[in-house]
């Protein structure tokens, strides 16, 4: 076979590249933005030995939907920060954009009226934001990667329009999952982060609630 006809080869990986963008991720240099970037360098460069999500997850000790999630908020960080502005401060919020607009488009649009407001930046204001923008178009779904598991509860079902009977019977099996959750936790479990990320979601969430059955606080 000619040179001209040769399939064209692929550089090998550079251990050093490999152990620079380990490094971001284990010290959580950056925050959300560049561990994500790094996920993404070490997949997209091929730097990691056998299949990408295997080894991110035996690496630095994430859930595969963790890996996912911090690449897909650090792209949408990125499509902020070309637009002028300045992405949200921590994965949940960046995440949620990419759960309601896949479109790029949509999430600067849903985030500049988001900062445009002058509120604070929750998830509420995000979500409500996209609605009034997007009022006919769904979320954006991810069933394969991040999809609940059985017997897991969406704490986001509470915002929906349910018989009061349904509703309390989906916060009690939250309540129930969330003590499971607390009884297994562990003070040296990795993604720190992306759990007091969910924490803070689930807070607004109850804030939400207690909200509209109590509107007078």
């Amino acid at each position: 076979m000619s040179a001209i006809n040769a399939a064209p080869t692929r550089p090998a990986p550079s251990g050093e590249t490999l152990l620079e963008q380990e490094r971001i991720i284990d010290e959580r240099l950056g925050g959300y933005v560049e561990i994500g970037r790094a996920l993404c360098r070490i997949q997209d460069d091929g730097l990691h030995p056998g299949k990408f999500i295997e080894y991110a997850v035996d690496r630095f000790g994430m859930k595969s939907h963790a890996v996912y999630r911090y690449i897909r908020a650090s792209k949408v960080a990125d499509e902020l920060s070309a637009a002028g502005l300045a992405p949200p401060k921590n994965v949940g919020q960046a995440h949620r954009l990419h759960e309601l607009a896949g479109d790029p488009e949509a999430q600067v649009n849903t985030w500049r009226r988001v900062v445009e407001s002058g509120d604070l930046q929750t998830m509420s204001l995000i979500e409500r934001a996209y609605s009034e923008l997007y009022p006919a178009a769904p979320p954006t779904s991810d069933p394969g990667e991040e999809a609940l598991g059985a017997g897991k509860v969406d704490l986001d079902s509470a915002r929906r329009t349910t018989p009061p009977s349904e509703s309390l019977d989906r916060l009690r099996r939250a309540a129930e999952e969330l003590r499971a959750a607390l009884g297994a936790f562990a003070p040296d479990a990795g993604d720190a982060e992306g759990l007091t990320d969910e924490i803070g979601r689930i807070a607004e969430l109850l804030a939400d609630l207690r909200s509209k059955l109590d509107p007078a606080d």
